[in-house]
């Protein structure tokens, strides 16, 4: 996919199914969960805001390349993988970043989306790209009890 911003006429039929009162209405839906150390959160199952995520992914993310390394959350990549090029060395090194989604800033996503959906609000209470990005960040609560993670 080139570098191109959407119309707001793709935005609307493709991601949005046509339910143009999104422009004015759309929530974000997400549950926190917080088992012992570990926070987990999940977009609503049928909620507008999952199939909003979903068909951004689709038609948009997944068109985007991935650096060729990458392993995890790559469809058809298993964890062999990411261990199989290194299976005859003497030393393997593995590192995880801790709370890896959440070190993402949002400035990086909000610079992407740009070049893909129009900021232009016409009438509305919202732009393309503040749903898109309403759809794919969250903003934790702050009763969050994992205080780096909250806003």
């Amino acid at each position: 996919m080139k570098n191109k911003i959407l119309s707001d006429d793709f935005f609307k039929n493709a991601i949005l199914k046509g339910n143009s009162a999104l422009f004015n209405e759309f929530t974000p839906s997400v549950t926190e969960r917080e088992v012992g150390p570990d926070v987990f959160f999940e977009i609503e199952k049928n909620s507008e805001h999952r199939k909003i995520n979903e068909r951004i992914t689709k038609f948009i993310l997944s068109q985007i390349p991935i650096n060729s390394s990458a392993c995890g959350f790559v469809q058809g990549k298993s964890y062999f993988d990411f261990l199989n090029p290194h299976v005859k060395g003497y030393f393997f090194l593995r590192l995880d970043i801790k709370k890896f989604f959440h070190s993402i800033p949002a400035s990086e996503v909000k610079a992407l989306f740009k070049v893909y959906f129009s900021n232009t609000k016409k009438e509305e209470k919202y732009s393309a790209l503040d749903i898109a990005l309403m759809a794919v960040l969250h903003k934790t609560s702050k009763s969050l009890s994992d205080s780096e993670l909250r806003d």
